[in-house]
């Protein structure tokens, strides 16, 4: 399995090879999680997109078409049959997107939109 030290270094890498200001990408991510202003692809830059897919292919979850390989996923972190479903409806609607950056943020934007953080009582109204 992954160490915390080895994910935390591959954010690092994959911010300095995106030009990313940590301070920057953590106040998008804030934004993103509160609910009025979800993730949204046309008003992001490129570079936060190239992002996700550099942590993808250093966590080596894609498989040989650049998509996300949902076994792979499940042998770093098991996933619950829910978050399995998840990933294949979120894969079912993006995996013909042909630009890898743009592919990895439309699947974090995704499964951000349909995973509960904390998994417990989902309050939040659609």
């Amino acid at each position: 399995s992954t160490s915390p030290l080895t994910a935390s270094q591959w954010v690092q890498e994959c911010l300095e090879s995106n030009d990313i200001d940590v301070a920057v990408l953590q106040e998008m991510v804030n934004r993103a999680s509160s609910e009025e202003d979800a993730m949204d692809a046309s008003n992001t830059e490129r570079k936060y997109k190239c992002f996700f897919n550099c942590l993808a292919e250093k966590a080596n979850i894609l498989d040989a078409n650049g998509y996300i390989d949902v076994d792979k996923l499940d042998e770093i972190e098991t996933l619950s049959a829910k978050k399995r479903d998840y990933l294949n409806t979120c894969k079912m609607e993006h995996d013909k997107v042909g630009d890898k950056c743009d592919y990895a943020f439309d699947m974090v934007a995704c499964l951000s939109a349909v995973l509960d953080p904390d998994d417990e009582n989902n309050s939040k109204n659609k």
